[in-house]
């Protein structure tokens, strides 16, 4: 008895899919974690999970991105660097 063939997987089709689903950073990484599952001989289920887990870590990093570019605060800003004597809400009491 000979071991049946696997299916062959058309990943255009599926990036496209994922794609259209909104999931575009698992779609752009989806060859990656394909030949890495098969590496590893992960469980279809684990495959999933993992690419999942990638494009929800791709999108929170967006967000924060995102959030502090909007927010408009200064670059480089550290706390080593940050001045803590000036107050100004303090100097305008003041007067």
């Amino acid at each position: 008895m000979s071991a049946r063939p696997r299916p062959r997987v058309d990943l255009d089709a599926t990036a496209e899919r994922l794609r259209h689903a909104g999931l575009v950073h698992a779609a752009e990484h989806l060859a990656e974690r394909l030949a890495e599952a098969n590496r590893e001989e992960l469980a279809p289920h684990a495959f999933l999970d993992r690419l999942l887990a990638d494009e929800l870590a791709e999108r929170e990093q967006r967000r924060i991105r995102t959030a502090l570019r909007l927010s408009g605060l200064p670059t480089g800003q550290t706390l080593g660097n940050f001045d803590f004597a000036f107050q100004p809400l303090r100097r305008a009491l003041a007067h």
